[in-house]
């Protein structure tokens, strides 16, 4: 028997749908009777280890009998995959396929009383033709951007890949795909204002899929009044812009500034959620406080632009519990004017212990755990200002310094300040440390003892042009998170804060 001619093909792969045309060509024929003769020469996809070297009967995978083989020479045919030859499931060796070309004196195998001969193979030495999953999108999230883009496109299907070509409202993206092909991420290009755009997804091996209509850029915002004084209390102004009803507004009393819901702020420049350190590292300055979407396109909110809407809160008690540093009252209670409050109460607080933070309106954090937990509700005394002996001055210097009980903090920033060698009127302009903070007046002299820190004044929004923002989640680092959205810089977006 003559040896079987090595073959390859090309292309190498194509979709488990078939119906897409390969060739199979040999580079030097060694022996004439191995040619391809057009209406004799038939072709099998067969996933065994090797081709069979005859066949008298049918193979169990789909054949292409020689009528539907083209014959483009002796070495060289072409013939179009029968989708019969396909499996289901994710991209594996199990999809790769030997093709095999046989000498075949019938129609099918059996049809003649001569078996079909294999004279042209492509095996797993020389290459076999690979089978790629027909890929799906089932789902995307979120629905809609800025014009700016960002954030991250989480895709949802079967037989992804990052192979081939992927287009979002025909702008070309590339994804991260998972292990199992099941999950993309995307980052979300920017684009025109438009949509809802189709997402694409075709594969290098063949195959593609469209999820229509998956994706809207949302225009920028439009805001009136786009100008107020900062010695006017409360100013409304409407909000124009898209997707405002997919978006909780509920939080945004101001109490918790900066949770996990949705939010419009006041910005000096492009608002940043990314962590550093511990906070956001271009944050809001002021919250656009209860907020009300009156239809998906419009909103309205009040700024407060002489003080935020709240100073510090004056002095009460709380029942609660604590847990490490975190204080939890039976009901809701608090709010940004209770940041720096002095916490007193049962002998296992601290001294000098005060609220650094507000986690939600049931829970702070404190700037000290105290001795032991308070396992059962417990009153506690919230005062507005603080008192800590362990601080010494220096004359003609502005530095403050604590052996540890003042705890500074940033919330300390613009109170006022007072004890031995302090000017009066002198308030806390930087905090540098726990231990360390900038007065706004040199001291008069050498000192140390006991200081009060008083509570915070109302603190009115500086003068300037700012951007009104809008975001559907309010959290330091919101936008690492798949769902997350943000307004984009535009004219109508600008906010200018006036003295008159």
């Amino acid at each position: 028997m003559a040896a079987v001619e090595v073959a390859t093909v090309s292309p190498s792969s194509g979709p488990s749908a078939g119906g897409n045309t390969v060739t199979l060509s040999v580079a030097t024929l060694s022996d004439p009777a191995q040619s391809f003769i057009q209406g004799s020469t038939a072709v099998t996809l067969e996933s065994a280890a090797t081709c069979s070297t005859s066949l008298t009967a049918a193979p169990s995978f789909p054949l292409v009998a020689p009528a539907a083989v083209t014959v483009v020479s002796a070495t060289k045919l072409a013939f179009t995959v029968p989708s019969g030859a396909t499996t289901t499931g994710g991209i594996s060796a199990a999809n790769d396929y030997n093709v095999c070309a046989y000498s075949a004196p019938g129609a099918v195998p059996g049809a003649s009383t001569a078996a079909w001969t294999l004279i042209g193979k492509a095996e797993a030495g020389g290459g076999t033709y690979h089978v790629g999953a027909t890929p799906t999108i089932t789902g995307i999230t979120p629905r809609a951007a800025g014009t700016q883009g960002g954030g991250t496109l989480i895709i949802s299907g079967t037989g992804l890949d990052s192979s081939g070509t992927w287009s979002l409202g025909g702008t070309t993206v590339t994804p991260t795909v998972n292990g199992a092909f099941t999950l993309a991420t995307v980052a979300i290009p920017a684009h025109a204002a438009g949509g809802p755009f189709a997402l694409v997804h075709t594969k290098s091996e063949g195959g593609t899929a469209t999820y229509p209509a998956a994706f809207t850029y949302a225009a920028g915002l439009n805001v009136t009044p786009n100008t107020a004084s900062n010695t006017r209390t409360r100013t409304d102004v409407s909000v124009t812009g898209t997707n405002f009803s997919s978006i909780n507004f509920t939080t945004s009393t101001g109490k918790t500034p900066d949770d996990a819901n949705g939010h419009v702020y006041l910005v000096k420049g492009n608002y940043d959620p990314a962590k550093t350190g511990l906070v956001k590292a271009n944050p809001q300055t002021t919250e656009c406080l209860n907020v009300m979407p009156i239809s998906d396109s419009e909103l309205l909110c009040s700024l407060y632009l002489a003080g935020g809407g709240y100073s510090m809160s004056t002095a009460r008690t709380v029942s609660a519990t604590v847990t490490g540093t975190t204080l939890t009252a039976a009901l809701g209670a608090f709010g940004p004017a209770d940041v720096g409050m002095l916490v007193t109460g049962p002998t296992t607080i601290t001294a000098g212990t005060f609220i650094t933070s507000i986690i939600d309106p049931t829970k702070v954090m404190l700037s000290k755990a105290p001795t032991a937990a308070i396992a059962t509700a417990t009153n506690i005394v919230l005062s507005p200002s603080r008192t800590f002996a362990d601080a010494t001055l220096t004359a003609s210097s502005t530095a403050l310094t604590s052996g540890g009980t003042a705890a500074f903090a940033a919330s300390d920033v613009g109170r006022p300040i007072s004890g031995t060698g302090i000017p009066a009127g002198t308030t806390i302009s930087a905090v540098g440390s726990a231990t360390g903070a900038t007065l706004s007046q040199a001291a008069t002299a050498s000192a140390s003892g006991t200081y009060v820190i008083g509570a915070a004044p109302l603190i009115e929004v500086p003068t300037g042009v700012y951007t009104v923002t809008v975001v559907n989640s309010g959290a330091v680092d919101a936008q690492n998170t798949p769902a997350y959205q943000r307004s984009v810089i535009n004219s109508g977006s600008t906010f200018t804060v006036a003295e008159f």
